[in-house]
């Protein structure tokens, strides 16, 4: 797994709120949405969920004005160091099973929050 993130046409990156209006503005637009990206990416550490989650690199990030062959040697050289691929493998293992059992855990924030509120409304109704 190798992660790309092209900063070539950062003026074609969508972005919300604020900064979307702002990168819309007509003449200066393109100019001020291109500075926004620029920070933006500066101010992140790692763009990849599981280097995210992590909280340091498990899968390689390109990230910048990139060329495909920059992609392409990345991933030859992943492809040509078998250890390395394994050892990946075996960190984004560790990182899922960190999220084993979230739909559980979701779910039962959703229902005691259910219940809650069930038991909220039923007190105002009685009153």
């Amino acid at each position: 797994m190798v992660v790309a993130i092209p900063l070539n046409k950062p003026e074609a990156i969508p972005l919300d709120g604020l900064a979307g209006l702002m990168g819309g503005l007509p003449i200066i637009g393109s100019l001020i949405k291109r500075q926004m990206v620029k920070q933006y990416s500066k101010r992140i550490k790692f763009a990849a969920i599981p280097n995210i989650r992590a909280e340091r690199e498990v899968v390689p990030e390109i990230r910048g004005i990139i060329e495909p062959t920059d992609v392409a040697k990345e991933v030859i050289g992943l492809l040509r160091s078998p250890e390395r691929l394994t050892e990946m493998k075996e960190e984004l293992r560790k990182i899922a099973r960190t999220t084993e059992g979230a739909a559980n855990k979701v779910a039962d924030i959703i229902l005691e929050i259910g219940v809650k509120c069930i038991s909220c409304t039923l007190h105002l109704i009685c009153l």
